[in-house]
């Protein structure tokens, strides 16, 4: 509804519009989108291979506070949970059930859990800051140094050592 906002939207049918928009592919050789090409390969190779992140599997959602959201999708054999950090640092304790009383499993985040991979790793970032793990029998808690994202893998029934 601004007039000079409104001057700022470039005019949908101008060619240099169309020209603007479209992708250079060159650009996917180079830093940073070199890094998330190879973080989504490796996401699809991970989906590939995992038949719980293949087929329709129970999953459960959760904001587990302002800025991280939780996903846990539970197969036959395994589960799998991804933790993103959206915006700024901070800890996420998963010890108290926050996101597990939102399932039927009680001990839904009950270890051990096993890292599968972080948007942390050196092949995704060029200043990699991967989060710190606080592994005990109750659970886990991670501190997130800046926004990213861990994916865990947990067997069931495997014990606790």
């Amino acid at each position: 509804s601004d007039p000079i906002a409104r001057q700022q939207i470039p005019d949908p049918q101008a060619a240099s519009t169309f020209l603007a928009s479209r992708l250079s592919w060159d650009e996917r050789l180079a830093e940073p989108h070199a890094s998330t090409l190879r973080l989504y390969q490796a996401l699809l190779i991970l989906r590939r291979r995992e038949p719980t992140l293949r087929c329709p599997s129970t999953f459960h959602v959760a904001a587990l506070d302002d800025a991280t959201i939780a996903i846990r999708r539970d197969g036959s054999h395994d589960a799998f949970l991804v933790v993103a950090r959206l915006k700024g640092a901070g800890v996420i304790d998963l010890r108290h059930g926050r996101f597990s009383a939102r399932s039927s499993n009680s001990d839904a985040l009950a270890g051990p859990w096993e890292m599968v991979l972080t948007s942390e790793d050196s092949a995704f970032s060029a200043d990699p800051s991967p989060p710190d793990f606080d592994w005990t029998r109750q659970g886990l808690a991670i501190r997130f140094l800046r926004p990213s994202a861990v994916v865990l893998r947990r067997e069931r029934g495997r014990k606790l050592p």
